[in-house]
């Protein structure tokens, strides 16, 4: 493509080489007060053009273009100057030593005075045959100082500004949707680099289209489309510095040197930006590009060092990140020294910066992919992890509970058999009667924990079996059945309501576990609280095809806002783990195709379910 559009500008130059004999000389005005009036009367005092690219200077700059035709034919053509935000551009057209036409271009002109609106500036003149003309150009700008007019044929310039246009809609449109995408990741898995990286997208390409003068062409404000310029394009830098702290996750005093290198120019750079958008107060203002155009270079050189230090520490996505900033350091080298007049004036330096972008922001993107499918392997793992933890903390629960029933008949066989052995000690005249009603005891006592146990090994038997129709009021009873001596010793009273003949496609030991944290959640705050009449209520109906339950009990509710926060990792308002509703929201519910919401409800908390 650069190829291509170099073989457009040569094409135009070897078009006019036997048309037209052009004599290119210049004068600067170093005070910016000559009229023309003034600038005619010191013709003799123009020198040939030395150098095209003059870089950032404050001098107010004339051009003096001799044409001659040397046709027998009528001549059309169009001049034009490649480096589209010149702001203040006058043309003053001569034939005989009496001015013919004149024009006002820039970037910086207003709407309603410049004589078009496109977004390169550019006249047309017309020579008959053996004419010759002369043409005085004024022009003084903010940026880089660029003194070539072009000449071409009027169609030969429609198609190669056609094609351009089409290069940079095209690139740029892919830009933006990646942009979109970065955004939707970033609400997705809430990871910083995202909305930072879609930031230094749209600050750069929008940078782009203002240099490449579109704003203008667009009839967008002049303030606009100078800030568009100075400004975005020192926030795209800003938010390229920061990428790297927030992607790698770059610890205090990590890549010290370099990380406080970084640190120095953003917060010099933000008082750019910050001069930028007032720079109405005092244009001058400016011509600090000069500097910060420097500094972003210097920048973009620490960037460099920064990302073949974390390939060389083997950090996640290091080796595109270290492509993205060879693409764009080598081709902000160039520019920004182009744009100090250290480089002659070519097509490939206009664009050098916006291949730099696009280059980068490619190779950034598949540093972004690359950390998604990290995530994702990641975010794999830990399902699995939670997927065991899940089996174990209906394990480890089940252990308590059962130690809990556990302890009043282990301790009822001990005292069963200690009363023998004192009986048969003392020679108890009723030894035997006694032998037997304590046998009977420990008999039914064991019966109990054989009972007990068989009811959780059933449960827990369930923890690897597929999707059941399970009758749901039998299985909740079995799951309160299993907290009974927890309820016996508070008090707890736990009323279902529930039609009997109630069927769900589910996996029981998920719909088990479940219900085991919730009402374990709520024994604990009774516990807590000392509620004196502890109470859960359950009410499952179905509506409209779904499934609704209704769990709530009067603990006193929770003082929290919001209120989901109570689903949050880690979080919990007494001494446990905090895992338990957090594993029931982010694992249980998924596997069993559920939603749920809580409200704080009369005195208490209640979970509502739909399946």
């Amino acid at each position: 493509m650069k190829k291509l559009l170099f073989c457009f500008l040569l094409f135009f130059t070897l078009l006019n080489a036997n048309e037209l004999v052009v004599k290119e000389s210049i004068f600067i005005d170093q005070n910016s007060s000559m009229t023309l009036e003034e600038i005619i009367t010191k013709k003799e005092q123009f020198e040939p053009i030395k150098k095209y690219n003059m870089g950032i200077t404050k001098d107010t700059v004339w051009i003096k273009l001799q044409i001659q035709n040397t046709t027998d034919k009528k001549i059309l053509k169009r001049l034009y100057n490649q480096r589209y935000r010149l702001e203040f551009i006058d043309v003053y057209i001569f034939k005989n030593n009496t001015m013919t036409h004149s024009y006002k271009l820039g970037a910086l002109q207003e709407h309603s005075v410049r004589d078009n609106h496109f977004r390169a500036s550019y006249f047309d003149i017309k020579l008959l045959p053996k004419e010759s003309m002369e043409i005085f150009i004024k022009q003084k700008t903010f940026s880089t100082m660029e003194v070539k007019w072009h000449i071409s044929n009027i169609d030969a310039f429609d198609d190669y500004f056609q094609l351009l246009d089409m290069i940079y809609f095209t690139v740029f449109g892919m830009i933006f949707i990646i942009i979109i995408g970065s955004m939707m990741l970033y609400f997705l898995l809430k990871n910083n680099y995202y909305i930072i990286y879609s930031l230094f997208a749209f600050f750069s390409v929008t940078y782009q289209f203002s240099l490449a003068g579109y704003f203008y062409e667009f009839g967008l404000p002049l303030y606009f489309n100078t800030i568009s310029l100075y400004a975005f394009s020192e926030i795209a830098v800003i938010f390229l510095a920061f990428f790297p702290f927030s992607f790698f996750g770059l610890k205090q005093g990590e890549y010290k040197i370099l990380s406080l290198l970084i640190k120095i120019i953003v917060v010099l750079k933000i008082f750019i930006v910050l001069g930028y958008f007032f720079y109405s107060l005092n244009s001058d203002f400016i011509y600090s590009s000069k500097y910060a155009s420097l500094s972003s270079m210097i920048l973009m050189i620490i960037l460099l060092l920064l990302s073949m230090r974390t390939f060389i520490d083997k950090k996640t996505g290091s080796a595109f990140y270290l492509l993205a900033n060879i693409f764009l350091t080598s081709a902000a080298i160039y520019f920004v020294l182009g744009l100090q007049g250290v480089f002659p004036t070519t097509p490939l330096l206009y664009y050098a910066l916006a291949i730099g972008v696009v280059g980068q922001d490619f190779f950034l993107a598949l540093a972004l992919v690359y950390a998604t499918y990290k995530i994702k392997n990641v975010h794999e793992k830990q399902k699995e992890l939670v997927d065991e933890y899940s089996k174990l903390s209906f394990l480890g629960q089940t252990v308590i509970n059962i130690y809990h029933q556990w302890k009043t008949p282990v301790n009822n066989i001990y005292n069963s058999i200690n009363h023998i052995e004192i009986a048969k000690e003392f020679q108890d005249e009723n030894l035997h009667t006694i032998i037997d009603e304590n046998l009977m005891q420990i008999k039914n006592n064991t019966q109990y924990l054989k009972n007990t146990a068989v009811n959780y090994l059933e449960h827990y038997k369930q923890i690897d079996q597929e999707p059941t129709n399970t009758n749901i009021y039998d299985e909740i009873s079995s799951v309160i059945k299993l907290i009974e001596l927890e309820s016996i010793k508070i008090n707890l009273k736990v009323s279902v309501y529930c039609n009997k003949s109630l069927f769900l496609h589910l996996k029981r030991n998920h719909f088990a576990n479940m219900l085991m944290i919730l009402l374990e959640n709520s024994i604990t705050e009774f516990k807590l609280k000392s509620i004196k009449k502890p109470m859960v209520k359950i009410v499952i109906k179905k509506e409209n095809g779904t499934v609704v339950m209704e769990i709530e009990d009067n603990a006193g509710g929770v003082n929290m806002k919001p209120i989901e926060k109570i689903f949050e990792q880690n979080h919990s308002a007494n001494s446990s783990s905090g895992i338990g509703l957090y594993l029931l929201k982010e694992y249980l519910l998924p596997k069993l195709n559920a939603t749920v919401s809580v409200v704080n409800y009369k005195d208490g908390i209640k979970f509502t379910f739909i399946f």
